[in-house]
């Protein structure tokens, strides 16, 4: 077993959002089918046929559809799709095994489609000039913002604050194997602790028993009122509504709604008279959480994580890019700072 660690000779550091990418490492792609030998002439058409009827996903925005051909000058590439899992033999087929795709690009366009083939595009969005060339060296892609500003270094009253809950994380975790304190930074003031429960639930993870926790002091001081139950009866109709409008097939009109219902959701914390859930509180743990307990901790809102040991086989903040660092998954509706004390046992 690890000797124990002291975390009085450690200093907390912050782990970025993004994993360092090794200078030398290829950069991930994603397979693609394309279409090509397209005139230039023709290619805005078969570009708006493709983006309607194979949009790519936001995760590969930065990805442009078409590019110049480097085999035939006057014609140019365009993506069609991604490509299938388990993806055929041929490029045509995989395409025509989706039938907007057969229909819409490759039927609607037969005279100006030399052939369809595959080809990779970078999987990331680049945040710096040399990543990008590297990138567009494999196919045209946008410069990306990046993704969150530098981890700041905590200072030295905010690292003892960061020491002394981790401290208590790890006591309380010896008997269980992991332990959550939520706490109120303003106040320096514990919220709710939990410890890992799993061996009576499965789902009863340090972190899940903690926000329950902080849930149920919640309700507790803050009753739910009147308005607050119209506005829950409310969003129940509108979802309803937004529902019906979907089977019926106005689909534009259904999202434009569930747009504007969750623009009006930010404003929560003035509804209903109270800061949402965990909001502006931090949590310490002895270990790393897994991905399940990292996504409880987006939910509420919590705004700096900080444990002592990485879980190098099932933590969801220190890994690569990707779920095994969520605090980086630029769709989530929620961000927070995270820090480790890289300790090698509590």
């Amino acid at each position: 077993m690890p000797a124990r660690t002291s975390l009085d000779a450690r200093a907390p550091r912050g782990i970025p959002a993004k994993a360092p990418r090794d200078a030398d490492a290829a950069l991930p792609t994603r397979r693609c089918v394309v279409a090509t030998g397209i005139p230039a002439r023709a290619t805005s058409a078969v570009l708006a046929s493709a983006r309607a009827a194979a949009p790519l996903p936001a995760s590969l925005a930065h990805v442009k559809r078409a590019r110049a051909s480097a085999r035939t000058k006057g014609t140019t590439e365009v993506v069609v799709k991604l490509a299938s899992e388990g993806a055929s033999a041929s490029a045509r087929g995989d395409a025509e095994s989706d039938a907007a795709v057969r229909a819409d690009v490759l039927e609607r366009h037969a005279d100006v489609i030399a052939s369809v083939v595959y080809a990779d595009v970078p999987a990331e969005g680049p945040e710096d000039r040399e990543t990008w060339e590297k990138a567009c060296a494999i196919w045209p892609v946008s410069l990306t913002a990046p993704a969150e500003r530098e981890t700041e270094t905590p200072s030295d009253e905010e690292a003892a604050y960061f020491r002394k809950w981790t401290k208590q994380a790890c006591e309380g975790a010896k008997m269980s194997g992991n332990c959550a304190i939520i706490v109120d930074p303003a106040r320096d003031v514990e919220i709710a602790r939990g410890v890992d429960e799993s061996a009576t639930h499965p789902l009863r993870h340090a972190v899940i028993a903690a926000v329950d926790l902080a849930a149920k002091r919640d309700v507790a001081m803050y009753p739910e009122k009147e308005h607050v139950e119209a506005l829950i009866e409310a969003r129940r109709m509108e979802k309803l509504e937004r529902d019906a409008l979907e089977i019926a097939g106005v689909g534009d009109d259904a999202k434009k709604r569930k747009r504007e219902v969750q623009t009006k959701g930010s404003a929560m914390t003035e509804i209903m008279g109270r800061p949402y859930l965990c909001t502006g509180y931090d949590v310490f743990l002895a270990r790393e959480p897994c991905i399940m307990c990292a996504m409880g901790l987006v939910h509420s809102r919590l705004k700096r994580v900080v444990f002592a040991v990485c879980d190098n086989i099932n933590g969801a903040l220190s890994g690569p890019s990707g779920i095994r660092r969520l605090h980086g998954v630029r769709s989530l509706n929620h961000h927070y700072s995270v820090f480790s004390f890289d300790a090698e046992e509590i």
